[in-house]
């Protein structure tokens, strides 16, 4: 059995409504989510305040807040929806027994793990090496939808600018 035919069977039905914390910081995360529809942000508060968007997840997108799941500590992230989303969930518990019930799916597991590893270290490079300009056109390319689901305000802060940076940038020609 794969982990989407596991969510399918053993996976709770929740929905949220629109701007809906999932989880805030720094409460600890407990699950793992599959979102059937909709879309959810991850995000932090900097040192003053501010609410910066981490990451976007869609439909089809397993979300979790990782350190927090593996650990069982206290996040400094949380998670919220962006629109309605419905989604499938199951806890820590229900995760590490489908995970480790034998070789195969402990396999997957890892590649799970390796995929949001990679995914992170990417977005830290791409943070660290490429111009807001750079970082807006790979967003573009890498996920269109989401100009069409997050807030530009969001959209800025993941890109690391600020909201008139960001309709500077849009404004110019490609």
């Amino acid at each position: 059995m794969d982990f989407n035919s596991f969510f399918q069977t053993h996976g709770k039905l929740e929905q949220f409504e629109a701007n809906h914390p999932i989880l805030r910081p720094p409460e600890v995360c407990r699950k793992v989510y599959l979102i059937k529809s909709g879309s959810v942000r991850g995000f932090y508060y900097d040192n003053k305040g501010n609410d910066i968007s981490t990451w976007f997840s869609f439909e089809n997108d397993m979300i979790t807040l990782m350190q927090s799941f593996m650990k069982q500590t206290p996040s400094h992230y949380g998670l919220e929806t962006m629109e309605p989303v419905v989604s499938l969930s199951i806890s820590r518990e229900q995760a590490f027994n489908f995970f480790y019930q034998d070789i195969e799916t402990a396999k997957a597991f890892h590649a799970f793990t390796f995929d949001i590893m990679s995914q992170i270290i990417e977005r830290l490079s791409d943070m660290q090496m490429l111009t807001a300009k750079e970082r807006y056109e790979k967003l573009i390319a890498s996920q269109p939808k989401i100009f069409a689901k997050a807030s530009l305000g969001d959209i800025a802060s993941y890109l690391g600018v600020t909201q008139q940076s960001l309709s500077r940038i849009r404004s110019q020609k490609h």
